[in-house]
């Protein structure tokens, strides 16, 4: 199914919907109905809520560098594993965005070379966090990184981080 047939079904027109913005020609506020937090709200026992603001966000490609080998000859305790490392820090990343009030997602891994009968050589993740305050923010960035010195030293592998995106909180009025 085509975009435009799809939303046909519901009255709405491309050619027609930049008119829209006519509106609110008069308008001093509008409402914007969200189902996002819906979780939330139930989890309260309320029926709606309103938004304090947009969260920043850090998003980060995370590169965790170990040795590739062979999977039956290479000893448990002589092993440079990256998946190992990223691991270790996906679990200290769900403690962090507990820990500070925000959310911290890995969302993707990808491991190389990819085969069964391989230790990970290479491990690449991403990182997203988000809070709704800079500083907590910056906090939980900032043990992120930290946690991924420590672990990539323990594990005997490198760790290397590159910034994806990055917005900072936008707190709404609080009237």
């Amino acid at each position: 199914t085509k975009l435009v047939d799809a939303i046909a079904r519901f009255g709405v027109s491309l050619d027609s919907a930049k008119q829209s913005h006519k509106q609110l020609t008069n308008a001093k506020a509008y409402l914007e109905l969200h189902i996002e937090q819906g979780p939330v709200l139930e989890s309260m026992n309320l029926p709606l809520g309103v938004v304090l603001g947009t969260f920043g966000v850090e998003r980060h490609a995370i590169r965790f560098t170990g040795q590739s080998a062979h999977a039956g000859s290479t000893p448990m305790n002589q092993r440079r594993d990256a998946l190992g490392g990223a691991s270790k820090l996906h679990l200290e990343i769900r403690e962090i965005g507990k820990r500070n009030g925000g959310v911290c997602t890995v969302g993707r891994v990808e491991t190389k070379p990819g085969i069964v009968t391989a230790v990970v050589g290479q491990c690449d993740i991403t990182l997203d966090q988000r809070h709704l305050d800079a500083n907590a923010l910056a906090t939980m960035l900032q043990q992120a990184k930290d946690a991924s010195q420590r672990i990539a030293a323990e594990e005997n592998i490198t760790v290397e981080w590159n910034r994806l995106w990055q917005i900072h909180p936008i707190p709404f009025h609080p009237q």
